[in-house]
């Protein structure tokens, strides 16, 4: 089943396809993936950010690199509550890892969007 769900998500985020590119849960053996309003979108990447803060291994930060980017248009989402989860998931474990500034200027962002 391991192999099979690597495959299944290896399809997805290597071709780039949006918006389905978060694995959410698995049933059957299939992996259910959603598109970045859903609100545990944020959390594979933010997973990711922990093998890689764990390992320091760069395939880790890699994957986690290409699938928060695919979080980051959400900082303007402000049709519901659940940014923190989707923007701090991802682009706050990237940014306590990296100190990337981009990643912060997400973070701000989200935060005016949740405000508003």
């Amino acid at each position: 089943m391991e192999e099979n769900a690597n495959q299944q998500l290896n399809a997805v985020s290597e071709s780039n396809e949006y918006p389905l590119v978060f694995p959410r849960s698995v049933n059957d053996g299939e992996i259910r993936f959603v598109d970045s309003p859903d609100w545990t979108s944020g959390f594979y990447p933010g997973i990711l950010w922990y093998m890689y803060d764990l390992t320091e291994d760069a395939y880790w930060k890699e994957a986690a690199e290409r699938h928060t980017n695919f979080v980051e248009q959400e900082m303007q989402n402000n049709s519901d509550h659940d940014i923190g989860f989707k923007i701090y998931s991802s682009f706050g474990q990237g940014y306590r890892l990296t100190g990337n500034p981009h990643y912060r200027d997400v973070i701000i962002k989200s935060a005016e969007t949740l405000i508003t």
